[in-house]
């Protein structure tokens, strides 16, 4: 166990935590890091233990099966995932800290039940789409838009760079929902 982390003054659950993600980094992750690195491999299989094991519910309460971490552990898990592979982390911690917040803090009941359980239990990859090639992370200047067609939305425009985009399972998408006509700024846009 590293000074820092005994430092801190963690609790044995925390502890615990931490070291089942740096061992599971170590031993699942790293030594196949450079190859997927190289063959730009994404590697869905090594998420979806991540998910067995409940990394792909840290941050979700326990009342939606989720872990409900604290802070600290969830983010001291995630830099060990990250000390053996960056992307494994950010596809991690962008499951944990977007979709999954956005439905816990937006989410009815239905949605929940639906979404965030299958999520937290790592049954299901979510991913998210932000950025676009003219407007890059800039929110305010998206221009993809969803329109409403009877009781479903279609979709069009351009994402770039979507975080767990060819393989997830669920995608939160940030488009415009305002009319060209009528643009409300940020208040236009819906996930």
């Amino acid at each position: 166990m590293s000074i820092a982390i005994e430092a801190a003054g963690l609790s044995e659950t925390q502890r615990q935590i931490v070291d089942l993600a740096r061992e599971f980094a170590r031993t699942r992750i790293e030594p196949h890091a450079a190859e997927w690195d190289r063959t730009a491999h994404f590697a869905r299989d090594v998420l979806d233990e991540l998910g067995k094991l409940g990394f792909l519910g840290m941050s979700t309460p326990e009342e939606y099966d989720g872990m409900g971490l604290d802070t600290l552990t969830y983010l001291l898990a995630l830099e060990e995932l990250a000390a053996a592979d960056a992307s494994v982390a950010v596809s991690v911690s962008i499951h944990n800290a977007i979709p999954a917040t956005m439905l816990l803090r937006h989410g009815d009941s239905r949605q929940k039940e639906r979404w965030l359980k299958p999520m937290a239990r790592g049954e299901l990859l979510a991913g998210f789409a932000l950025s676009e090639p003219e407007s890059g992370s800039d929110a305010a200047s998206l221009s993809a838009r969803a329109l409403r067609a009877g009781d479903q939305w279609v979709l069009s425009g351009t994402k770039a760079w979507a975080t767990n985009g060819g393989t997830a399972d669920v995608m939160m998408i940030m488009v415009r929902t305002d009319r060209p006509d009528a643009r409300r700024g940020a208040k236009g846009i819906s996930t």
